[in-house]
Formats: C-alpha cells, sequence, structure tokens
C-alpha cells in the first residue's frame, strides 16, 4: 500500500507503463490471430494439428431481437 505521494506516483507511472504494455501485446496477439486464421482461409481448413497444437475453427451465427422497436 502506497504511504506517501512519492510511492503514489510511482505506482501510477508502473500503472501506466503495464497499461501501454498490455494494448500493445493484445495488439500482437490479434495480429498473430489474423495470420493463423489467414493460413486457414487460405488452405481451406477448419483444423489443423502440429507437433504441438491444435487449431479448430468454427463460425458462429450471432441474432439478437431489437426489443425497443415495436
Amino acid at each position: 500500500m502506497c504511504r506517501t505521494m512519492k510511492e503514489l506516483e510511482r505506482v501510477v507511472a508502473d500503472y501506466r507503463s503495464m497499461k501501454a504494455m498490455k494494448e500493445q501485446i493484445d495488439a500482437e496477439v490479434k495480429s498473430l490471430e489474423y495470420e493463423i486464421i489467414g493460413y486457414m482461409d487460405a488452405n481451406e481448413k477448419l483444423t489443423e494439428t502440429g507437433n504441438d497444437f491444435t487449431i479448430k475453427l468454427s463460425t458462429c451465427e450471432r441474432r439478437t431481437v431489437d426489443t425497443k422497436k415495436t
């Protein structure tokens, strides 16, 4: 727990730094996911098994009901 303003400032700086790193890593993960999906689409596959992984793609359909429209 922070006991001084100096400690709080350090914690806030660490928080901001970690938050920025998280956003960057999330973007990189999303990019890798698109690359994997691109491979699967290009090879017209729904499943693929490697030495230490199995990929399974599935589609899902979502329908919503607009309750505010009458």
